[in-house]
């Protein structure tokens, strides 16, 4: 069971990002993804960025694929990835974080 739903995409002048929720049969993964050509972080440093929620669903508790993308959507799009993790965080839900 693979699928793959869009929290959030958008762009403006300085930026252009996406947001995904995706469930297969072992991890619910959220990645929020950011990209631009008008920000320069400096030499040798990429300019795009990706933030990666991997949840083993035998973690989740309560929760399912459907109540996470209700939370995930309902969150201010402003430190969006920190509001997620502090809710996971204060459900005790275990999740591996990366950011490439």
């Amino acid at each position: 069971m693979d699928r793959e739903v869009e929290i959030d995409k958008g762009s403006n002048k300085y930026l252009e990002w996406s947001e995904t929720l995706h469930e297969d049969n072992e991890f619910i993964t959220y990645t929020e993804w950011g990209y631009s050509n008008e920000i320069n972080l400096g030499s040798g440093i990429d300019d795009d960025i990706e933030h990666i929620i991997k949840i083993k669903k035998n973690h989740l508790k309560e929760l399912t694929f459907e109540k996470l993308i209700f939370v995930l959507k309902n969150l201010n799009s402003k430190l969006k990835i920190n509001r997620f993790r502090s809710f996971l965080d204060n459900k005790k839900i275990k999740y591996d974080y990366q950011v490439w």
